[in-house]
């Protein structure tokens, strides 16, 4: 079975997405006047610039509120972009791209605290417009209205290649693989969330189940009657199939595992009727249950959901087929 990097429907979905946030982007930026910051874990710098008798207090707020890559301003990028996730406690930043991507010459798209500006190595950064490498961590300065200033870390990462899977791999369940494979596999039970920044899917693996978590109710889905596959020593496969598929006739999902050189554990989904794999997605926190309406939701953070729902959608329990 061929591999697609995305379905039209879900290619789609994630550019209207990406729409979504752009509009939401730019009409924070007017209304904050486009300010930019950075971070570090370190002391703050002081403001240089002391209040005069009878001025208004200048602000002092130098965050960086929202950063990102989008394909309209780097021709090289075949996804419509990636939005970083922003660690304010480390003053980090993280930001994955497709396989593929030239890193060394990208422009970043940024929102600041208002009245804030940012640099790179004393040089003045527009958002959208100034061009870095980002082969290594590059360092953001972000200045406030008062002079004081803030240092963020934004550190870019390449998604792998996808491996390749071999036909008629051999299969096993959990229970006829050695007691070292079962801990590899242990050790990939988690959730998993998709590097260009997305919050509306979640993939997920534990003990008993394969699922997708997904804010498209129909795409919610598990599976428990599983078979594993070691596809390398880095790779593994895991085959779901209908609960009353006792012949494993019918492939259903598949996820593919990857374990790096840097121990990061990457996964992509196959949704077999659609003949489309999705991915990669990264192992990542456990999403937030809560109730709501009379019903049973996860998201990735609730507290954003509260405040900002497009961020952070609200996805459906999955129904176990």
């Amino acid at each position: 079975m061929k591999t697609m990097s995305k379905s039209a429907k879900k290619f789609f979905a994630a550019a209207a997405c990406m729409g979504m946030l752009l509009i939401v982007f730019v009409g924070c930026n007017q209304a904050n006047g486009g300010a930019t910051e950075q971070k570090k874990p370190t002391e703050q710098q002081k403001p240089n610039n002391p209040q005069k008798p009878g001025e208004q207090p200048k602000s002092a707020e130098k965050r960086i509120l929202t950063f990102l890559f989008l394909k309209e301003d780097n021709k090289s990028f075949t996804e419509p972009g990636a939005l970083g996730t922003i660690d304010e406690l480390s003053k980090t930043i993280g930001v994955i791209l497709p396989n593929g991507i030239d890193i060394t010459k990208l422009k970043a798209r940024f929102l600041l605290s208002d009245g804030a500006k940012a640099s790179v190595n004393g040089k003045v950064q527009e958002s959208g417009k100034t061009e870095n490498d980002f082969s290594n961590p590059v360092s953001y300065t972000i200045t406030a209205e008062n002079g004081s200033t803030q240092i963020y870390t934004v550190r870019v990462t390449v998604a792998p290649a996808k491996p390749d899977v071999p036909e008629g791999i051999t299969e096993k369940e959990f229970s006829e693989l050695t007691p070292d494979q079962q801990k590899e596999i242990k050790s990939l039970y988690g959730y998993y969330w998709a590097g260009d920044g997305t919050r509306n899917e979640c993939p997920a693996i534990n003990a008993g189940r394969l699922a997708v978590y997904s804010n498209n109710k129909s795409m919610s889905m598990g599976f428990t009657n599983l078979r594993w596959s070691n596809a390398s020593p880095s790779t593994w496969v895991c085959f779901s199939y209908g609960e009353n598929d006792e012949d494993f006739e019918t492939k259903r999902i598949v996820f593919t595992f990857m374990k790096d050189n840097d121990g990061t554990i990457w996964l992509w989904d196959t949704i077999v009727a659609m003949n489309g794999t999705y991915g990669p997605y990264v192992k990542g926190k456990d999403p937030d249950k809560f109730e709501e309406s009379g019903g049973t939701y996860y998201t990735y953070d609730k507290a954003t959901y509260d405040k900002e729902p497009k961020k952070s959608p609200k996805m459906f329990e999955p129904a176990l087929k």
